[in-house]
């Protein structure tokens, strides 16, 4: 087996399909690293071993960076120990010492995990996650024993960035890397449905590091394969979500890197109309007469008339729609040029509604 290959793990058969869920918080699951395929998969199963810890303390608490408590003991050592048996990691024996070559491999990789404060996000950098010392017991098993750095675990273990719920089981069907890491964003992203976000903090997400100098070589490398990986698992009802996005350029003009890059989230559970989900559209469509209203001056008639044809899949891309005519308004202010803002806004919106509901099979 090549040093880079992850071994086969003990999984139920191909045909069945338990669910093993875990909860991670989103400081856990929103934290830069260049962690591949194997070592995203451990982290996981290192989350999954301390579930009680995140269940019955940071989550009921809402407990924030800095306020995890810790035994004298510990405070005086300056880290916290995790023993971890080998048999939890889910491998044979005979990957033992794979393992712990793993284990060791990520110990050399620096992480940076996010906090919040108010209600700006920055990033705590550490050099390594972890320290790790194996052993081998009398009865010939392995265990694991991770040294966490105390200040690193009071940003680890913290509700910064609230809380989400991933299906290992379903993890282990994935096979590239950007898979599993998209993965997990999605339901770390999925409380509004959409979300934009920098190629460099993606990158930084995915690798770590600014890995791509265009955005072709992102999506090409990381993008499309996660894109595709997730939506055949969707399509045999595997997993419940998978996402689109679109790369932003302002003023429709095309650079090396798009502005942003705005990610929609699918959900199975809104593709039929439950109560849940008239919920959040009825919020959206709240959201987007109110704009209508106080920022384009639209009258309230046609604002709501508009805003009925909403749906929570378009939050996304008429986000960016309203930045493109934004900029485009704005530029008719600086020449001095005239303008009907509400008329043209109008106008404009009737257009991509009636292309959404075309594209649909539906009249507008």
């Amino acid at each position: 087996m090549a040093d880079n290959q992850e071994p086969e793990p003990i999984l139920l058969h191909e045909d069945t399909h338990q669910k093993d869920l875990i909860s991670i918080l989103g400081t856990q699951g929103l934290m830069y690293n260049d962690f591949n395929a194997a070592e995203y998969k451990l982290l996981m199963l290192i989350i999954k071993h301390n579930q009680k810890v995140i269940k019955q303390y940071i989550v009921p608490a809402n407990l924030q960076h800095g306020h995890l408590p810790f035994t004298k003991e510990q405070f005086q050592a300056g880290h916290v120990d995790i023993v971890i048996p080998f048999k939890e990691f889910g491998y044979n024996r005979s990957n033992n010492l794979w393992l712990k070559d793993k284990l060791c491999q990520m110990a050399k990789k620096p992480i940076d995990i996010p906090y919040k404060m108010n209600d700006t996000t920055y990033h705590k950098h550490f050099d390594s996650l972890f320290t790790p010392d194996c052993y081998r017991l009398s009865d010939s098993s392995w265990v694991a024993c991770l040294h966490f750095d105390y200040e690193l675990m009071q940003y680890l273990f913290a509700f910064d960035k609230g809380v989400a719920h991933i299906d290992l089981n379903a993890m282990g069907r994935m096979h590239s890397v950007a898979t599993r890491k998209m993965y997990v964003f999605l339901h770390c992203w999925a409380a509004r449905g959409y979300t934009s976000i920098s190629p460099t903090s993606l990158m930084l997400l995915l690798k770590g590091r600014e890995a791509y100098q265009y955005f072709g070589d992102l999506e090409a490398k990381q993008l499309l394969t996660a894109q595709q990986e997730l939506k055949s698992l969707f399509d045999k009802g595997i997993i419940d979500e998978y996402f689109t996005y679109k790369p932003f350029y302002q003023a429709h003009i095309k650079k090396a890197m798009p502005d942003h890059i705005s990610f929609t989230l699918h959900n199975r559970k809104y593709v039929e109309p439950t109560e849940e989900m008239m919920e959040l559209q009825a919020y959206w469509q709240l959201q987007l007469k109110v704009k209508l209203i106080y920022t384009y001056g639209v009258e309230e008639k046609t604002a709501i008339d508009l805003s009925l044809h909403m749906r929570t899949d378009y939050v996304g891309e008429l986000h960016d729609w309203f930045l493109h005519k934004d900029y485009f308004i704005a530029q008719q202010i600086l020449h001095h040029k005239p303008m009907n803002k509400a008329a043209y806004i109008v106008g404009g919106l009737r257009g991509f509604f009636h292309d959404k509901e075309t594209s649909r099979g539906n009249h507008f």
